[in-house]
């Protein structure tokens, strides 16, 4: 058998050494063409994976600040009304000390009479606290939650 490259070339090669090396030069050119299209697209999908997977997270993150919001809000309202609770009462046993410690007059120049002044100044002085506190509301001011701080 004889090479087909030593043919004559008005016969021109009908599959010749230089035409193989064509083809397998396009095959090969292909196939890496193929490959970086894959890596690209794999590429692709394993960013567009972690795009989901971060909203996720922000999503997860956001429900769990909202959801400690609330509770602190709660407590904060729980505490209110336990706070208005206890003033109540305490107005209540101070303003009915007030009644008794004056319901008998003692004369003012006495040592038992300095006494119960002092005392009542002092129950007095309890009770206007006492209303500065119940007019006071706590606020969530403090409660300092940042939605946009989502780093997670």
């Amino acid at each position: 058998m004889s090479d087909l490259n030593d043919k004559m070339p008005e016969e021109g090669p009908v599959t010749g050494r230089a035409s193989i090396r064509e083809v397998m030069a396009a095959v090969r050119a292909a196939q890496q063409e193929e490959r970086r299209q894959e890596a690209l697209a794999a590429r692709k999908r394993r960013r567009a994976d972690q795009d989901k997977r971060a909203q996720e997270r922000r999503k997860r993150h956001q429900k769990l600040v909202q959801a400690k919001k609330n509770r602190r809000q709660g407590d904060l309202r729980e505490a209110n009304t336990k706070v208005a609770a206890h003033v109540s009462a305490a107005s209540r046993a101070l303003s009915a000390a007030l009644r008794d410690s004056t319901s008998v007059p003692l004369g003012r120049h006495t040592p038992e009479g300095r006494e119960q002044l002092r005392i009542r100044r002092a129950i007095e002085g309890a009770l206007g606290a006492l209303r500065q506190v119940g007019k006071g509301t706590f606020y969530n001011a403090d409660i300092d939650l940042d939605f946009d701080d989502v780093s997670a």
